[in-house]
């Protein structure tokens, strides 16, 4: 019936839900803790390496095929994100606030993590065909969260981890604007590109915030960057762009190397059959 599918299906929702949301929490938990013990520009940089992890994590559990130019796309960005973090606008305030091995850690590990939720959901959801849709998914993961979040809550307000304060009235719509447009948005749409393309794709798309925002920052701010800002940036650029034609690229190149060995191959029969007559 009707309702037996319906119950079905928000079974199998909250199972996805249930595997997804410690790690998506985790992720971004770490991440943003790692900021009070270590420079942005180590954060920003030790975060890269979620592309090493979600390449390491896609191949281990996914079984999915890396070849060289996935590899070059991954350093490309890694490269480009690092003289982005190191080299602002100004080169004023890069390194601002005080690295620590504990802060390097925790941004390190939101990386990795990150990489395991990322080929976890693609593992889940692999796309539409199942029935399932990412933006329920989604909406079952927040649920999740508010249903279940109250524990972590008052444990970390008794610890003193975490200290509850009401926001300001004067930011309660920009933090509303950002959780439908920052988080919720973002990550639906981050979603769905998992699943038209693979975990390495969407984990680089993710990095195009930073030639994007250098240029709406040029354009809407008038800011001027220095050319190791803009040389990263495009860096970064070219890594998607590289990842985002690896498999065809390389698909056509070894197709091209084999038939030129096997011309060579075919010419050195003929040379060796006329010296021998």
């Amino acid at each position: 019936s009707t309702d037996e599918a319906a119950a079905v299906n928000a079974r199998s929702y909250g199972r996805v839900a249930l595997a997804i949301c410690p790690g998506w929490l985790l992720a971004n938990y770490l991440f943003n803790v790692s900021l009070d013990y270590t420079s942005v520009s180590s954060n920003s940089m030790l975060s890269t390496t979620s592309n090493v992890w979600t390449m390491l994590f896609s191949v281990c559990f996914l079984g999915e095929v890396v070849n060289p130019l996935h590899v070059l796309a991954v350093v490309f960005t890694m490269v480009g994100a690092s003289l982005v973090a190191t080299s602002d606008a100004h080169g004023a305030d890069a390194n601002a606030g005080d690295g620590s091995w504990q802060g390097d850690l925790l941004a390190l590990l939101s990386a990795c993590v990150y990489g395991s939720y990322t080929v976890l959901l693609k593992y889940c959801v692999p796309d539409e065909k199942n029935g399932l849709s990412m933006p329920i998914v989604f909406g079952f993961i927040g649920l999740l969260v508010l249903l279940c979040g109250w524990p972590v809550f008052f444990f970390l307000q008794a610890t003193g981890i975490e200290t509850f304060a009401w926001p300001k009235r004067e930011v309660l719509g920009s933090l509303a604007l950002n959780a439908l447009v920052g988080t919720n948005l973002s990550d639906v749409l981050w979603a769905y590109a998992l699943q038209l393309t693979t975990p390495l794709t969407a984990t680089l798309g993710l990095s195009l915030t930073i030639p994007f925002g250098m240029m709406s920052d040029a354009a809407l701010r008038g800011k001027h960057f220095s050319f190791w800002y803009f040389f990263g940036a495009m860096l970064v650029l070219a890594g998607f762009a590289l990842v985002s034609v690896a498999d065809h690229a390389w698909a056509r190149l070894t197709r091209r190397t084999h038939s030129d060995g096997e011309e060579t191959a075919a010419s050195s029969d003929d040379d060796s059959s006329s010296y021998a007559s």
